[in-house]
This record gives structure tokens, C-alpha cells and sequence, in this order.
């Protein structure tokens, strides 16, 4: 994804709605089975979301030339 596409305001809400989205799934955590394949698979998506958070995070950084 080309970050540069997007305004400032866009990668925020982006960065935003990510957490919003990890949040969740760490909640979701507390209802399913440990060792369960769609636990690991919630668990998986937490790491990705978190990996993106990160990436988006870098790009907000680099725009305000942190």
C-alpha cells in the first residue's frame, strides 16, 4: 500500500480503527478455547494488525519528519 495516496488525517484513522480492530480480537480471546485453531488463528490476526499498526505508526512519523 502506498501510504503517500493517503492525507495525514487518513493514516490516523486508519492507525485508529486497527486498534480498535486488535482490541476487539483480544477480547474475543477471552471466549475461545485455548489450544483451539480459531484461537490461534485470532491470535495470528492480533500479530498482523498489530505489524500494520506499527507500519502505518512509522509513516505518520516519517511525514511530521520524526
Amino acid at each position: 500500500m502506498n501510504l503517500d495516496a493517503f492525507d495525514d488525517e487518513d493514516v490516523l484513522l486508519m492507525a485508529r480503527a486497527l486498534s480498535i480492530h486488535r482490541v476487539s480480537m483480544r477480547r474475543k480471546l477471552d471466549r475461545l478455547r485455548s489450544g483451539s485453531a480459531e484461537r490461534a488463528a485470532t491470535i495470528d490476526e492480533i500479530a498482523r494488525t498489530q505489524r500494520i499498526v506499527a507500519k502505518l505508526n512509522q509513516a505518520d512519523l516519517k511525514r511530521i519528519g520524526a
